[in-house]
């Protein structure tokens, strides 16, 4: 049982701290679906062949914490382990580099993109 209730601990700080990236980048990108948004941004990026290494890892892995926030919010309980090594911490990370706009992304182009999105 003890596993179980820090599974459910590193679970619930995840989807906290999911809940915070996502937030942010509904402020950021001006939507209602900020991950979600992020990756599709990110999916038009990775179309060149001369993608960025940083734009395939960084779509790569919010696609899987996407499922597993996924996963968690809608088809099992916090005390189920989702979450690989490292998750939590990358989702961190990530939110640093958000911050510091360090992303792959440079939110400059973020405006141009949304548009293209918009007239579809």
């Amino acid at each position: 049982m003890a596993s179980s209730k820090k599974t459910e601990k590193q679970n619930m700080e995840f989807m906290d701290l999911y809940k915070s990236v996502d937030n942010n980048l509904k402020n950021i990108l001006g939507t209602d679906k900020g991950v979600t948004e992020y990756i599709n941004i990110l999916e038009l990026k990775a179309q060149g062949s001369k993608s960025a290494p940083e734009i395939r890892q960084d779509l790569k892995m919010l696609k899987h914490l996407r499922w597993a926030r996924n996963k968690l919010a809608h088809e099992v309980d916090y005390g189920t382990q989702i979450l690989e090594a490292g998750d939590g911490e990358w989702l961190e990370n990530f939110q640093k580099r958000m911050r510091k706009g360090k992303l792959p992304v440079r939110l400059t182009f973020w405006d141009r993109i949304r548009r293209l999105f918009s007239k579809h």
